[in-house]
């Protein structure tokens, strides 16, 4: 008869529980964690940068991507894991209702906390698994800010940054007398300081996004960094007083006619 010695040594090793030693957003999907326990925890680490990672061991991938969010909430970098799951076809009928729950959820929080890289993956997201409104929604989102993307790289790396006041001057005196400069195929120059195309254009934007709680608090937060920062937008927005529309940081209950453009 084995002594209890030899029965303890042949006593089997407990099996690693896969969901706790996992990766944080499958311990959120099974309940494990809360988002308030997510949103009061943060990521270890205090250098914080841009990650650009790719490998194919996820858990290669998520510890380089683990410095985008040193020091902020958990939720963040949950929300982060998420969309790298959903992009890679992976976990699919659970990583995409997640990520939607979060943004019913936890919109405000989502919308203060990630920056403007990480707010147009969460469009980019939408994009492809949303609802077709908010598909519609979060893809003019991402055409706009990944537009002024190319243009400040453009500037950055390829144009003549130097400011130059007769060609401003000619578009203004152009405008005025309404022989507009052509860019290119019948496509008038914008007037920088007095032309309403894009509060025309932002006020039709809203009128779709804000149909989406949270593509319209998303929209609000790009549109505000991207016009208070040195950007296309910001610069543009600086010289016209009316290039946004009146209240366009506040959902509006009633939406006043497009002005002619």
């Amino acid at each position: 008869m084995p002594n209890a010695e030899h029965a303890a040594q042949e006593t089997p090793a407990p099996i690693p529980d896969p969901i706790e030693t996992g990766p944080l957003y499958r311990k959120l999907i099974a309940g494990r964690v809360t988002t308030a326990e997510l949103k009061s925890q943060r990521v270890e680490g205090k250098w914080r940068g841009i990650a650009y990672v790719a490998s194919a061991n996820i858990y290669e991938h998520f510890n380089g991507l683990r410095r985008d969010f040193a020091g902020m909430p958990e939720l963040c970098f949950v929300h982060a894991q998420l969309i790298v799951r959903i992009r890679r076809g992976q976990e699919l009928e659970t990583a995409v209702p997640a990520f939607l729950k979060l943004w019913t959820e936890e919109a405000e929080f989502l919308t203060k906390h990630l920056n403007t890289r990480w707010l147009i993956s969460a469009c980019d997201t939408f994009a492809d698994f949303g609802t077709p409104a908010q598909k519609a929604a979060a893809m003019m989102l991402v055409l706009l800010i990944n537009t002024v993307k190319l243009a400040e790289t453009e500037r950055l790396t390829l144009a003549d940054c130097d400011s130059m006041p007769e060609k401003l001057q000619a578009i203004v005196e152009t405008h005025r007398s309404r022989a507009h400069i052509e860019l290119w195929d019948g496509m008038p120059c914008y007037s920088p300081f007095e032309g309403d195309m894009p509060r025309n254009m932002f006020r039709r934007m809203m009128l779709l996004v804000d149909k989406d709680p949270a593509l319209g608090q998303i929209a609000r937060m790009l549109m505000r960094r991207a016009i208070t920062s040195d950007t296309l937008l910001g610069r543009l927005a600086r010289l016209n007083s009316g290039f946004l529309p009146a209240g366009f940081f506040q959902p509006e209950t009633s939406s006043p006619p497009l002005a002619p453009e």
